[in-house]
């Protein structure tokens, strides 16, 4: 009787078990054997997710005197030259604050004397500091490299004084409002995407900005990409480094596989099966590419002479990795 028993539970685990194949495992590699699928119309974008460092035309400036503090102008405030940021006034710190050590050690000639707590430079006001305000600057671009950015430790941003502070203590940053620089370093074959003076679109700490390639140069043994924006956002006056989404092409189109192209006749296109059950060649424009796939034109597009070339369309059923002998052996559309 026992032994009936764990006879049936066996044969009902081997059902379960292939039921379960069936369902979910089958599917999948009857798709491994899939040689077409059919072409769709959608949306493509190239998008590249990269950590990045942040660049500014910064100014610390630090007090002239020691005293209380009384501050004038908000975080992220846009001001004219000369304009009153803060006043000092009644006494102060005897001593400068241990917070400030590095960071004025690291800025070092860099940090300028506000006179009465007056700017002598128009941008966005800041009462954040990292000491790095001149070494990640827009005229060091070309001395930065992946090594040297690496040495910085940039997580350490520290306020500036707000009620009291000793002389030379930093008390407020000036962002000068224009161009800034987002850098990151990428292999060869990404870098191909990135062609200098190109807009791009940039996701940076939740917000969606514009952009363009300022630079793109060798940089020992890899490729330095170097973004510029012009657009303010929340925490832009903080951040020293992010993780960045980067578009730099987006289309809409027909999408096809990049495994599906091919070249025939000096030509790039892709081999449709037709009405017959035969494979012919059409060939295709791209609009944009990425590494998986490619988004193309539809119906027709006009060559370098002008031309009308009729091309894929959706719908049809396109040829996944077609061989040598199926692109020499594919006719081609009149």
């Amino acid at each position: 009787m026992l032994k009936n028993k764990w006879f049936r539970l066996a044969i009902y685990l081997a059902l379960f078990v292939i039921c379960v194949m069936i369902i979910y495992v089958a599917p999948s590699v009857a798709g491994l054997f899939e040689r077409t699928y059919v072409a769709e119309y959608g949306e493509l974008n190239v998008t590249d997710k990269e950590s990045a460092y942040i660049m500014r035309d910064d100014t610390v400036y630090v007090s002239d005197s020691a005293g209380e503090i009384n501050t004038l102008a908000a975080e992220g405030q846009l001001v004219n030259g000369k304009a009153g940021i803060i006043q000092i006034s009644g006494s102060g710190n005897d001593k400068k604050a241990d917070k400030y050590t590095d960071i004025l050690k690291s800025l070092g000639d860099a940090a300028t004397v506000s006179s009465g707590g007056i700017t002598d430079t128009c941008g966005y006001v800041s009462y954040y500091v990292d000491g790095y305000e001149s070494r990640l600057s827009g005229d060091k671009i070309e001395k930065l490299t992946r090594k040297r950015l690496a040495k910085y430790n940039f997580g350490h941003v520290v306020k500036t004084q707000t009620s009291k502070c000793a002389k030379g203590e930093p008390v407020f940053k000036i962002t000068q409002n224009g161009d800034w620089w987002m850098i990151f370093f990428v292999d060869k074959k990404t870098s191909k995407r990135y062609k200098e003076d190109s807009d791009v679109t940039i996701k940076i700490d939740g917000n969606t900005i514009t952009g363009k390639v300022y630079k793109v140069g060798k940089s020992d043994g890899e490729y330095r990409i170097v973004l510029s924006s012009k657009t303010f956002f929340k925490n832009y006056l903080k951040l020293r480094n992010a993780d960045i989404t980067v578009t730099t092409a987006s289309a809409k189109g027909v999408l096809v596989k990049n495994s599906s192209i091919v070249t025939k006749d000096g030509k790039k296109g892709v081999l449709v099966k037709n009405k017959i059950g035969k494979y012919v060649f059409k060939p295709i424009m791209v609009k944009a590419a990425n590494d998986e796939e490619s988004a193309v034109f539809e119906d027709y597009y006009a060559d370098s002479r002008g031309y009308l070339v009729e091309t894929i369309s959706i719908y049809d059923e396109v040829l996944k990795s077609p061989s040598k002998s199926e692109v020499r052996n594919a006719e081609s559309t009149k």
